[in-house]
């Protein structure tokens, strides 16, 4: 289609009146819309990949002091990415516009356990530990916390799997399986990128740079005042904004922000009826046409009815030829009057042209132009003809409960025992529209069930289940408020990067709280100030990893890098302040008198 358009646009550029600049020209129709939309969806990836990967570099260099330390995080991540888009060349085959968002989302997840492991196993070095122990003692602690962070998100993502639309299944398979991979290459090829560089000689630096996360101590230092503010926003904002949470139907919101495009779609919908959304049905029995046409016009008098008229072949052969023959023929008479013999020559000329135009041959349905056949009938050697229905003149179907409401009223049609069916590109995306929104009810409570379960398995506790939920309840809840705040909806695009933030918020609660059982009660300023830290860091690599597709020129697209922001911040607020704090209250109401964990006296 591209080489299509090029030539198009090759051929135009070449004519006089163009070269001239004495007219302009714009390009608009279904599929110039999908290749303007693919191109620049493509071009914002490429971007925000470069401007993530450059950020997170700067970042980590700072915070670890040792370029090799680029090595360690990204080495693993790369083994599993490539092990991850094999495992998809084999089963899938190739990328979808869906599947494009992977690199930013593997990315930002498969880093974090990277970022974690190194982080804990520089501090058991720091304190004395070879090498082995230090690798021991990282597996056995963080290293089971990336498995449970591993594997509450990945069934998230494997659940997507369940969705009809096939865009979204094959999203939800290689963003599972890539993450299930990250966690295994953290746990084998990461140690043994620790023992080649202790081999060498590499040692973990002197000096770890400390993110700023002093002003988040307080509040734990301020728990019952912290956890009263907190409950205080949950309950306003699950009042006030949580009511107002709306979907984004609209489509012409989120797409590519080309002006061009934009001024050729408005001249379009004023210059063809419908602007170019008919849909059509292959009619193999031209029978039921007229039983199809009695149909659609019976659903057009509905009130509120999106369709509007039907069009088919037999329409383009005038009917009562006969008779309308016969008044043309009496029109032609008129002309035999003794006065028009006084006309000059030229005006002579003119009539008898005009009277030509009044002897029309009889049409039928072989002698109409082969260009309207062709439309109707397509290849000749394929049965059946084509059938139009079109929408109602200024009803946009780009808005997505007008489309699901046009495909609703025309999308099946019933002739005797035979069943016809409409298409368009505007009845596909209202299929597509419709079944995510039907899988997303049944996908929510089995991911939530996915996640309690494996949390389950973890701590083996309904208790620790329940406290270690609380970052992600606080911030989804935050997340959504902002929001309605800011008057985002959620969207076809966003919706993607959901299963991400809920993993990750489960990430943080599981780093956190692993770290804070290790240490026993009172070990809330311990876990803040090693976990806390790495908790910090992850959450800005990711955030860094979204932040480019902000800026993107592709609304949905920047949609999605802001809802990431959003909600891995909340998450990150939950986390650090929240949960410490909470964490505090329920050591006072036990009064320190909680046992240790049976796994700390076991080591």
């Amino acid at each position: 289609m591209q080489a299509m358009i090029d030539d198009v646009k090759g051929r135009v550029n070449d004519l006089q009146i163009i070269k001239n600049d004495m007219a302009e020209v714009y390009y608009a129709s279904g599929f110039v819309t999908r290749i303007n939309e693919y191109n620049t969806l493509m071009r914002d990836l490429r971007i925000a990949g470069l401007v993530a990967l450059i950020g997170i570099t700067i970042f980590l260099t700072w915070r670890f002091r040792r370029l090799e330390a680029l090595v360690f995080v990204f080495f693993p991540f790369s083994c599993a990415l490539l092990w991850d888009f094999a495992i998809a060349a084999k089963v899938i085959g190739k990328l979808n516009v869906v599947t494009a968002f992977l690199f930013s989302i593997l990315f930002g997840m498969g880093v974090d356990f990277g970022i974690h492991m190194l982080a804990r196993y520089w501090e058991e070095r720091h304190k004395g530990q070879d090498a082995i122990i230090a690798i021991t003692r990282t597996i056995s602690t963080t290293g089971r916390s990336c498995i449970t962070a591993g594997l509450t998100t990945a069934p998230a993502f494997y659940l997507l799997m369940i969705n009809t639309f096939k865009g979204f299944s094959e999203f939800g398979f290689i963003a599972g399986t890539g993450l299930v991979l990250s966690v295994a290459s953290f746990l084998v090829v990461f140690p043994c990128l620790l023992l080649l560089a202790d081999r060498v000689g590499i040692s973990p630096p002197r000096i770890v740079a400390e993110p700023a996360i002093g002003i988040f101590n307080l509040g734990w230092r301020h728990a019952r005042a912290t956890m009263i503010i907190i409950v205080v926003l949950i309950v306003a904002t699950i009042a006030v904004s949580i009511p107002r949470l709306r979907f984004e139907y609209d489509f012409k919101k989120l797409k590519a922000r080309i002006e061009r495009a934009d001024i050729a779609k408005d001249k379009m919908r004023e210059s063809v009826r419908g602007g170019g959304t008919a849909a059509v049905i292959l009619v193999e029995d031209e029978s039921d046409i007229p039983e199809i046409r009695r149909q659609v016009e019976e659903i057009a008098k509905t009130e509120g009815a999106i369709t509007d008229s039907f069009y088919s072949f037999d329409r383009f052969v005038p009917k009562h030829q006969d008779e309308k023959k016969k008044v043309i023929a009496r029109i032609d008479r008129r002309f035999d009057d003794e006065a028009l013999k006084l006309l000059k020559d030229d005006e002579k000329e003119k009539i008898d042209d005009f009277r030509e135009m009044l002897r029309p041959e009889t049409v039928t349905a072989e002698n109409l132009p082969s260009s309207v056949r062709k439309s109707f009938f397509g290849k000749e050697d394929v049965p059946g003809q084509f059938v139009i229905i079109s929408p109602r003149r200024g009803v946009e179907l780009d808005d997505g409960r007008n489309a699901m409401k046009f495909a609703d009223e025309v999308r099946h049609i019933k002739v005797g025992d035979r069943s016809y069916y409409a298409t368009s590109a505007n009845l596909i995306f209202a299929d597509v529209l419709d079944t995510m929104l039907q899988d997303s009810k049944r996908a929510i409570p089995l991911v939530l069930l996915a996640v309690i379960l494996v949390l389950w398995i973890d701590f083996r506790s309904w208790r620790r289940v329940v406290i270690v939920s609380f970052p992600l309840a606080v911030g989804v809840v935050f997340m959504f408020g902002i929001m309605c705040l800011f008057g985002m909806r959620l969207n076809f695009y966003n919706m993607i990067v959901l299963p991400a933030i809920l993993g990750l918020g489960v990430d943080y609660g599981v780093h956190f709280y692993h770290r804070y059982l290790e240490n026993g009660p009172g070990g809330v300023s311990e876990a803040m100030l090693h976990t806390g830290s790495a908790i910090f860091i992850t959450a800005t690599t990711t955030m860094l990893g979204f932040a480019g597709l902000i800026l993107a020129n592709h609304m949905g697209l920047s949609s999605l890098g802001t809802l990431a922001v959003i909600g891995i911040g909340t998450c990150l607020f939950a986390a650090v302040i929240s949960f410490p704090a909470l964490l505090v209250l329920l050591e006072k109401k036990t009064n320190f008198e909680r046992k240790p964990d049976k796994q700390i006296i076991e080591k």
